[in-house]
């Protein structure tokens, strides 16, 4: 490198230098650029540091970001609105924690009283943020101060806020500015659809939802993976299988390919009505498009045929999830131990009890006075030893 042989770059090679390196995926030895150019008294183009700024935000090191601020401002080059944009987006997907979103909100207001004029996409990105967190009484404060500014509310702005609406139960609300939304000569959306669908289906309104869901085609609005999978799981969390797995059908005759988050709703209630062949047969066909099953499902899978009383089957499957080195829940292991128990397996069931103990498992205390009352007709050995091993398990 230029820097290695002691020739310095100039700040436009320094600057395509490092916006090489982000796009490359080295933020690291972009910041180091940075650094080794800066002692030199060179400071590469905003634009540049923005994309190194922006690069450290995606990754959640904010850190590095803060680090690269102090050296910008102290150089004398002032981050511009969008540096800070990039900052408040990154905090604001980080939504699941306040304090990501304190930050964001206390960078917003600074933002403000240093003169910055926040525009649309600063304001949206913040509400954005507040929305995910449920902080729907700051979020619309900020709305009205947007449009008190003269910043009128764009389609993205309505979704955050009709979002916000629907995760907070709001759902009325989420409606009537729904149809504000279209009203001020906003076209509706995939995006907008989706955010309202699944906000119906939050809040059990099942034959609204089915009204938007058939509505969409006929507006010229396209459906895509995210509006089947909304639909199909409401449509198992309220036992209609039937009508989701047809719903299902009709998403296999469009382009439409599903995910995971297809399946995993229809074979969790295919186990729980008991129709294993079906739920073996989702997984095959997962399996066979390059889908790796949630763990969960594997638990459904187990728990399912220990409710049909198959427990040679399900001793199959938990002996083919250990292959693959996942970890069942606990109770789906109890729920094995207890099914082959009331089947007289109980040396299959000390088996299972065995592969608990492996994991680092405590066996539920009903299943274990289960298996303790089968062992006291068998072999008063048996029942010291496993007494003994739940003691050590256990302390």
């Amino acid at each position: 490198m230029m820097i290695e042989s002691g020739t310095a770059p100039d700040a436009s090679t320094a600057g395509y230098l490092i916006r090489a390196l982000c796009r490359d995926g080295e933020p690291t030895v972009a910041y180091h650029v940075l650094r080794d150019v800066s002692r030199k008294r060179i400071i590469p183009d905003v634009v540049s540091i923005t994309q190194l700024i922006s690069a450290f935000s995606k990754c959640g090191n904010f850190g590095r970001v803060s680090e690269i601020l102090h050296l910008m401002i102290a150089s004398g080059s002032q981050p511009d609105l969008f540096t800070y944009q990039e900052i408040i987006n990154a905090l604001c997907d980080g939504a699941g924690r306040t304090a990501m979103v304190d930050e964001a909100f206390r960078i917003f207001n600074d933002l403000k009283l240093k003169g910055y004029a926040c525009d649309v996409v600063t304001y949206t990105t913040m509400i954005d943020g507040l929305c995910k967190s449920g902080r729907m009484e700051e979020a619309l404060l900020l709305w009205s101060e947007m449009v008190a500014n003269g910043i009128q509310p764009n389609n993205y702005t309505y979704n955050a806020i009709i979002n916000g609406y629907c995760k907070s139960g709001n759902i009325d609300h989420a409606r009537k500015l729904y149809d504000e939304m279209f009203s001020k000569g906003f076209k509706e959306s995939t995006v907008s659809s989706n955010i309202m669908l699944a906000g119906l289906c939050l809040h059990g309104r099942l034959a609204d939802a089915i009204n938007l869901f058939a509505e969409m085609p006929n507006k010229g609005i396209h459906r895509d993976v995210i509006t089947y999978n909304t639909l199909i799981q409401c449509l198992c969390k309220e036992g209609k299988t039937s009508d989701a797995i047809e719903l299902y059908s009709s998403m296999l005759a469009t382009s439409i390919r599903p995910s995971i988050s297809t399946y995993t709703p229809l074979i969790m209630v295919l186990c729980e009505e008991g129709r294993m062949t079906d739920a073996t047969e989702l997984i095959k066909i997962l399996e066979a498009q390059g889908l790796e099953p949630l763990v969960c499902t594997n638990d459904f899978i187990i728990s399912g045929f220990c409710r049909v009383g198959n427990a040679e089957k399900g001793m199959a499957w938990l002996s083919r999830m250990l292959q693959s080195n996942l970890k069942p829940r606990a109770e789906t292991m109890d729920r094995l131990v207890e099914c082959l128990c009331s089947l007289g397996q109980v040396d299959c069931a000390l088996q299972v009890v065995k592969k608990m103990f492996d994991i680092s498992y405590i066996l539920g205390s009903s299943v274990c006075h289960l298996l303790i009352s089968k062992l006291c007709g068998v072999d008063s050995y048996q029942v010291c030893e496993l007494l003994d091993e739940i003691v050590l398990v256990e302390s």
